[in-house]
């Protein structure tokens, strides 16, 4: 099966803290009954969500539901504002706010994921992002790195 994934809606998708959190939904949703797997991806340090548009867009073709946040503070469209330290504590609460958004019984589509498949995977930077996360949100199976360093 195929599925639309390049219609893009930019803003704020979700709040975490009572803060808007701007973000990219990257797939349609898509009403089947069907499960899919879910997939967030961290962008490396003054990144975007944007710069891997193309592997995201393979990801999507294939059945998963691909979250992409922004790391606030933290990408190629803000000054970095935060110590390293903030940053590195910051960029996995991101990722698991998502996974708490796209799982709960609120989102648009959180019928449409499978809650036993849910991965992450980030690049450089988004890496360890991706490390962290994984650690810390055990509902997280999956994880892949491209370009992580071991140490952030």
């Amino acid at each position: 099966a195929s599925y639309n994934v390049l219609g893009l809606v930019f803003g704020d998708v979700f709040e975490d803290e009572g803060l808007p959190l701007p973000g990219v939904q990257n797939c349609n949703a898509v009403a089947t009954g069907e499960k899919f797997p879910l997939i967030s991806y961290s962008h490396g340090t003054n990144g975007s969500p944007y710069e891997s548009l193309y592997i995201l867009a393979v990801l999507a073709s294939y059945g998963f539901i691909v979250a992409v946040p922004a790391h606030i503070g933290n990408t190629a469209f803000d000054q970095p504002q935060d110590s390293d330290a903030q940053i590195n504590f910051n960029r996995p609460r991101d990722i698991i706010a998502v996974n708490d958004f796209l799982l709960g019984s609120s989102a648009f589509f959180s019928s449409s994921i499978d809650p036993n498949k849910v991965g992450v995977f980030g690049y450089s930077r988004g890496g360890n992002t991706a490390y962290a996360s994984a650690v810390a949100d055990d509902r997280i199976k999956a994880l892949a790195t491209m370009a992580g360093s071991a140490d952030p």
